[in-house]
């Protein structure tokens, strides 16, 4: 940790939550920088509306999605060892992050109203090494939402003292934070080749989830489709539109529990005319905890309970060949190419597959580009574009 970065631990401060009637939408310097004020309007009167929040996210990579959710990491409590590979397959591999509650392990202390202290940190220690291990990959993580132990707006023990501990953190890096949930909308260009012939939307719904089931695995993909539905239900109807999520990510109940529902979806033409329908899968996943102390988890390529592993999702269309603008179709004009897997293995290693992907996905090398884009600049130009760089 660099001397001046964080001075003194005082710095990291607990802050009013979402759930305080007298705290305001904090995010418009955030968003400023990445949204017009039309977009940022929107987001903010749906928050104020519902608690939901909503970004719209462009892809910038090619035309793949790709993300990794995360939450329970219960971060005084995870396994080190484990924290330590996450973080060198996040810091080495270019993937949206999407934090979603329970990052910390909190209660904090003086505030705790049921369980006993399970932290072995004082809430200023673990926030302090949770924001040095988030600023290894800040720029990778797109949002974040807060959970039953680090943000009281989502019934939780803390849902009495107005206080955040995860809030000021996140807001450190500039990463947008929404207390309650999320509605992500990736935009996706759909390539033909080397040429772009359209584009499409991707929508998850992300939330850390409440409740707590008899069954983990089970209940948990029950509780999470249940209360990602209601939250897309909110939100088309703030908005007026019919959107149909293609995840739902929750947390919360540490298991890695996944289940694929199938929905019937009309087909329109550009007139809105219904010119066929075809099933469209939602997929329900429940992330794991990486809490040394209350692993309850799943891994979903091994059958025991075993080591816990986030999930890698990266997801790209391709174009429907049989598809007729001016018939009758049973699937959609651009059809979802979707490749999951686990990051750890049984060992608690990378997997095989997260190497592969971490090699081919790395940043790239914007060297060349730079070099066409100024091959036949005058001088003037490349001075004048050379001192805005220095003073952004």
């Amino acid at each position: 940790m660099t001397e001046g970065k964080y001075s003194s631990k005082r710095q990291i401060n607990l802050q009013q939550a979402g759930n305080n009637p007298n705290v305001k939408f904090n995010n418009y310097e955030i968003l400023q920088q990445k949204y017009d004020i039309k977009t940022i309007h929107q987001m903010d009167s749906l928050l104020r509306a519902t608690g939901i929040g909503y970004l719209p996210v462009e892809v910038k990579y090619g035309a793949h999605v790709s993300f990794v959710p995360r939450s329970d990491y219960h971060f005084s409590t995870a396994n080190p060892q484990i924290l330590e590979k996450l973080d060198f397959y996040l810091e080495n591999t270019i993937t949206n992050v999407i934090d979603h509650g329970d990052m910390l392990q909190v209660p904090v202390e003086g505030h705790h109203s049921g369980e006993a202290m399970e932290t072995r940190l004082t809430t200023e220690d673990e926030q302090m090494m949770f924001t040095e291990s988030l600023s290894k990959y800040s720029d990778k993580v797109i949002a974040a939402c807060g959970g039953t132990h680090d943000d009281p707006e989502f019934a939780s023990r803390l849902k009495e003292t107005y206080i955040s501990a995860i809030k000021p953190l996140y807001e450190r890096f500039g990463i947008p934070y929404f207390p309650n949930s999320l509605v992500v909308e990736f935009k996706v260009p759909v390539m033909k080749g080397n040429v772009q012939i359209g584009s499409t939307s991707l929508w998850c719904v992300v939330m850390h989830c409440s409740g707590k089931p008899a069954s983990k695995k089970l209940g948990s993909v029950e509780k999470t489709y249940d209360q990602g539905l209601g939250v897309i239900k909110k939100f088309n109807a703030y908005f007026g539109k019919n959107v149909c999520p293609d995840f739902i990510i929750g947390g919360h109940f540490h298991a890695n529990a996944d289940c694929d529902y199938m929905v019937e979806r009309n087909i329109y033409n550009k007139e809105g005319k219904a010119t066929g329908s075809y099933m469209h899968t939602i997929r329900v996943r429940s992330n794991a905890t990486i809490q040394d102390s209350n692993s309850s988890s799943f891994n979903r390529s091994f059958p025991d309970v075993l080591i816990p592993s986030f999930s890698q999702y990266d997801i790209h269309y391709r174009v429907n060949s049989n598809f007729n603008p001016n018939g009758m179709n049973n699937s959609p004009k651009y059809i979802p190419v979707v490749t999951e897997f686990p990051i750890l293995n049984r060992s608690g290693e990378l997997s095989m597959k997260a190497k592969e992907y971490m090699t081919n996905r790395k940043d790239y090398n914007f060297t060349e580009q730079v070099k066409k884009d100024y091959s036949n600049a005058d001088f003037k130009t490349l001075y004048s574009d050379f001192e805005n760089g220095l003073n952004q």
